[in-house]
C-alpha cells in the first residue's frame, strides 16, 4: 500500500532521532516525490560477429591476446589468418543454413585447399 506522504510503498518512517524530515529511510524518495515515468526499453544494437571474431573476443576477455600467444610461441601465431578463415567458414555456414546451397561444396573446398596450400 502506498503511503500518504511518499511515492514509495514504505510506511512513513521517521528519522532515528524521532524527527520526521520527510525522507524515506528505505529509498531516495522525499515528501511529494512521484514515481519516475517508466522509460521504454531500447536494446543495444547487435553487432554481427563471425565465428573468428567471437573466438578472438572471448579469448581476449580471458586475457589471451594475439601478442601473448606470440610471446609464448616465440614466433608469429597466425591468429589473424585463423580468425579470417573462421570468419569465412562462419559466413559459409550461415549461407547453407539459410538455404543458399548454390556452389556450397566448391566454396568449402576452396577454403580447405587454401589451408592446405
Amino acid at each position: 500500500m502506498v503511503s500518504d506522504r511518499f511515492a514509495c510503498d514504505h510506511a512513513n518512517v521517521s528519522a532515528p532521532t524521532g524527527v520526521d524530515d520527510g525522507v524515506c529511510r528505505h529509498c531516495p524518495f522525499r515528501d511529494g516525490d512521484e514515481w519516475p515515468a517508466p522509460q521504454p526499453f531500447v536494446p543495444a544494437p547487435l553487432i554481427p560477429l563471425e565465428l573468428g571474431d567471437l573466438v578472438e573476443s572471448a579469448l581476449t576477455k580471458l586475457g589471451i591476446t594475439k601478442e601473448k600467444v606470440e610471446q609464448w610461441l616465440g614466433r608469429p601465431c597466425g591468429c589473424t589468418e585463423r580468425q579470417e578463415k573462421l570468419n569465412q567458414l562462419s559466413s559459409w555456414a550461415k549461407r547453407i543454413v539459410s538455404g543458399h546451397l548454390d556452389r556450397a561444396k566448391e566454396y568449402l573446398n576452396s577454403l580447405i585447399e587454401e589451408e592446405k596450400g
